[in-house]
């Protein structure tokens, strides 16, 4: 009897994020003192991180940089479900980071992939601060996360591409503290992706929030710890949410209706009868649950040892 040597096709995105994992885990051991040298070289290792799989999934793969990284000039609908995009995830934060749970903001120092930065002292710290720990890291996630894993799953549907990608991305913090915001917010950016088939937008977003964070969050926070206005602010953040909500979904069935009648972006599909392989296929990739397993490995170590 013949052997049966087919081999899995979706093995390189599962193996891409695993060295990028690797890699982020490394560069992690570095400490910092702050300063504008500091901020260079997380920038130059979170680029290195994300940048050496993302170039040798590429090659491997074989594939056009149009057709893994579709960018064009944003429409207009796009950058407003981008925008509404950024206030979901804005008064998603408050409404459960801190009006539910009460979590603090840690003014003192900013942690990225498990690197340690002071906040700056000067206006040019903070200018390349901004530009090492929230442009670099957006646009690298977005390249390998939004780019590389969609274009590997883009048989598997929209969805699928979507939720593995937010997978890949909570798995990015190392720690099951991190992982649901990081997922939710991957969930969120991926969403973007899918709904415009444009990763310029999704980046734009990305950095956009990521420059919140690092400069508008804390008066969220403060906001939030006032005594008298604690009731008024989680009532706030609801409502806000809701509205961003409602304005995301209203942009998004726009665009799903649009596509519908101009077939853009329209993925190839595979057959009804070979769908349960190609589902069998993913979610068996050996590479998949080597980044699982590895995960969960380094996760369990950093709880017990924090």
């Amino acid at each position: 009897m013949q052997a049966n040597n087919r081999k899995n096709p979706f093995l390189l995105a599962p193996a891409s994020a695993l060295a990028v994992l690797v890699l982020l885990l490394i560069f992690g051991f570095f400490e910092g003192k702050g300063g504008i040298k500091t901020s260079i070289l997380v920038g130059l290792f979170t680029a290195l991180a994300f940048g050496l799989p993302l170039i040798l999934y590429c090659f491997l793969r074989g594939a056009s940089f149009s057709a893994v990284f579709p960018m064009q000039k944003p429409q207009k609908r796009e950058m407003l479900l981008a925008l509404a995009s950024l206030f979901l995830l804005i008064f998603m934060q408050a409404m459960l980071k801190y009006a539910l749970f009460g979590a603090e903001f840690d003014y003192r120092e900013i942690t990225l992939y498990g690197f340690t930065l002071p906040f700056p002292a000067s206006v040019g710290e903070w200018v390349l601060m901004l530009f090492a720990v929230a442009v670099v890291p957006s646009v690298m996630e977005e390249l390998v996360f939004r780019g590389a894993v969609f274009y590997e799953y883009r048989v598997a549907g929209g969805l699928l591409s979507v939720f593995l990608s937010a997978i890949f991305v909570g798995m990015m913090g190392i720690s099951f503290s991190a992982f649901p915001w990081l997922f939710v917010s991957g969930a969120v950016f991926a969403l973007v992706r899918f709904l415009t088939g444009n990763l310029l937008v999704s980046m734009l977003l990305h950095i956009a929030y990521t420059v919140y964070t690092l400069t508008l969050e804390k008066y969220i926070w403060l906001m939030s710890i006032s005594g008298e206005s604690r009731a008024l602010f989680s009532a706030l953040s609801v409502i806000f949410f809701g509205i961003s909500l409602f304005v995301f979904l209203h942009l998004a069935e726009k665009i799903l209706r649009e596509r519908a009648k101009t077939d853009k972006n329209a993925p190839s599909r595979v057959p009804k009868n070979k769908r349960i392989l190609m589902l069998f296929d993913v979610l068996t990739a050996p590479s998949l649950w080597v980044l699982l397993c590895g995960y969960l490995i380094v996760a369990v170590v950093r709880l017990f040892v924090s």
